[in-house]
């Protein structure tokens, strides 16, 4: 079998895993030191230079995070992010930033990459599929978030 197939196959089992976790925990992990969060470079996105476009790193589970914490990340700390934060100010962000989210990265940077806004709306299928749901401190709800996102979509298809 194709080894990229294989590492595509790879990448989106671990990215259903980061969602499911997530989904269920309430908590997103990532790196951190006094510079701000661990960050990498895309390998999937770029900027319309063709130069490859920020990405901010964040894993399903605090192990697999702190074993990252090496390298070009030895000296950060892992640190938890509440789910509710993490979607409605974290992804909302990083989207306006022009950033992408990088999940469950191994130790060679290698992970699943996604559209923060992208990211948002796997979440809330899978908080929907198993009748979760997650209080907002800037949106009515999860819905309102949802609703906001799939219009900018509609604006950006005009």
């Amino acid at each position: 079998m194709d080894e990229t197939i294989d590492e595509t196959n790879e990448l989106e089992l671990k990215f259903e895993n980061f969602i499911k976790k997530v989904s269920e925990t309430g908590i997103v992990w990532g790196l951190e030191n006094d510079d701000g969060f661990a960050m990498s470079s895309s390998s999937e996105f770029e900027d319309e230079d063709g130069e490859p476009i920020e990405l901010m790193c964040f894993w399903s589970e605090k192990k697999l995070a702190d074993v990252c914490a090496k390298d070009e990340w030895k000296g950060y700390k892992t640190v938890q992010v509440e789910l509710g934060d993490f979607l409605e100010h974290w992804c909302v962000g990083m989207a306006n930033d022009g950033l992408v989210i990088g999940v469950d990265l191994d130790t060679e940077l290698t992970g699943y990459e996604i559209d923060p806004l992208d990211l948002i709306l796997e979440i809330s299928d899978q908080l929907s599929a198993i009748g979760k749901t997650l209080k907002l401190k800037d949106y009515k709800s999860l819905d309102a978030l949802v609703e906001e996102i799939e219009s900018l979509d509609e604006e950006d298809e005009e």
